[in-house]
């Protein structure tokens, strides 16, 4: 998908000046982290991309006829169901086959670790199982642009850093759905060995050791998650854009050149980085 581009955007609530002139870009196939305090803007921000709000003024380039794939701060998983058909629940809206769309719930739920609970329902599960649906439920839509709102909030760090695990395991593998074996769940460590590659106008493709054959030409999704946890951004993120507000201004960009499955054997670089988003450097 081309960049896309926020270009003089405003919103605001009654007397509340959201987002006011704000104007940035973000490259494809990346995952990028909207960081900055609570009730800056963030999520308005996304809210606004994923057309859930309707701007005051500006526009937005480059979501045209894409499809967005949300995981919201709350599970949002519809109690009287199962944890497999809140999934199918979501997929109604596709064209596909009963066969295909049961198949595609059975898959996603075995790459988050879930195919044992499938006839569970919500309020059998634990918080963190709760939102591991919510995950699944998302990376089964398959939307171009996957929003992710805050979605560990209220998780310990090792919670947050397996759900983390299964998000770039879903984005660093080929997104057919018949590479993925539906028996077992991820091997997080073969998946962690994607390679990352650019095609020839800069955009980051990958190849996953998954499947030999992979396509370099297929991009992953763009990706947008919101925090305000440093851990969260640091693990997670490809670029961080730091934010203050309301209205919600842009005050640091950073690159992170490090690939996730690489940070927690870099600490001195992550170190630096870390140094650098606290410090408001580039």
């Amino acid at each position: 998908m081309p960049n896309l581009q926020v270009n003089s955007l405003s919103k605001r609530f009654q007397s509340l000046q959201v987002i006011k002139d704000l104007s940035m870009g973000f490259s494809p196939g990346q995952i990028h982290c909207l960081f900055g305090p609570s009730g800056c803007g963030k999520t308005t921000l996304l809210q606004l991309m994923s057309g859930l709000l309707t701007p005051d003024g500006g526009e937005i380039r480059g979501v045209e006829n894409s499809t967005f794939s949300y995981v919201f701060q709350e599970d949002r998983l519809l109690p009287w169901s199962t944890v497999k058909e809140n999934i199918l629940f979501t997929l109604k809206g596709l064209s596909l086959s009963t066969q295909d769309r049961m198949e595609r719930a059975e898959k996603y739920l075995a790459l988050v670790g879930l195919e044992d609970f499938k006839d569970y329902y919500p309020g059998q599960l634990s918080g963190g199982m709760k939102q591991r649906v919510s995950i699944a439920r998302a990376f089964a839509y398959g939307g171009d642009i996957l929003i992710l709102d805050e979605p560990f909030k209220g998780l310990d760090f090792e919670r947050k850093k397996s759900l983390i695990d299964y998000i770039l395991s879903y984005l660093n593998r080929d997104l057919e759905l018949n590479h993925l074996d539906s028996s077992k769940g991820p091997d997080l460590n073969k998946d962690a060995n994607s390679i990352r590659a650019s095609d020839k106008d800069g955009n980051l493709v990958l190849s996953s050791d998954l499947n030999k054959k992979s396509d370099l030409n297929k991009k992953r999704p763009l990706c947008f998650f919101v925090t305000h946890d440093v851990e969260e951004a640091l693990y997670l993120a490809d670029q961080i854009h730091v934010f203050t507000g309301p209205p919600l201004s842009l005050v640091n960009q950073l690159n992170i050149i490090i690939p996730p499955q690489e940070r927690s054997r870099e600490k001195e670089k992550m170190e630096h980085y870390r140094e650098m988003l606290l410090n408001g450097k580039q």
